[in-house]
Parts: C-alpha cells; sequence; structure tokens
C-alpha cells in the first residue's frame, strides 16, 4: 500500500511523458475515453427513459384493445337465423 502512494506522490511531483500523452484529450486518450464514457452514460439514461415510456405505452394499448375485445364479447349480437317454429302434432 505503500508502494502505491510513494508512486502516486511521484507521479504529482514530476508527472511522466507518457502519462501526460495518456492523459491529454486525443484519439484513444484516457481523457477522451472518460469523455466518451461521461457522454454515452447520459445518453444511454436518455434513451432507457425513452424506451420505458414506449413500453408503456404499449402496454397500456394492449390493455385497452383486451378490454375492448371482452367487451364485444359479451354485448349479444343480433340472431341472423329465423326462430324456430314449433310443430304442431296431430294426434
Amino acid at each position: 500500500m505503500t508502494a502505491w502512494w510513494t508512486v502516486a506522490r511521484w507521479f504529482t511531483a514530476q508527472p511522466h511523458p507518457v502519462l501526460l500523452l495518456m492523459l491529454a484529450n486525443r484519439d484513444g486518450s484516457l481523457a477522451r475515453n472518460v469523455d466518451v464514457q461521461a457522454w454515452l452514460g447520459t445518453y444511454c439514461l436518455t434513451e432507457a427513459a425513452g424506451e420505458y415510456d414506449r413500453a408503456r405505452n404499449a402496454e397500456a394499448e394492449a390493455a385497452s384493445l383486451r378490454t375492448q375485445q371482452r367487451t364485444r364479447r359479451t354485448v349479444r349480437r343480433p340472431q341472423t337465423t329465423t326462430p324456430h317454429t314449433a310443430r304442431m302434432e296431430i294426434a
């Protein structure tokens, strides 16, 4: 653990040129990766919220369609055939 702090003190006192290149904001650098990840996190949260809203709307529409389907089944439809007439038997 003390070795870590010793190395950290060295880099803060005299940063290595490679470290400066790694932290420069250019393609493939750590700084660029951090910037991209920060942007990507916000973007993904926004897209997830939009997807959640679309899923909620689809569920509401499906529930509405199921309700409409149930009410149509319970409503009696008019008969299209003529009623059967009773036959009179001659005794």
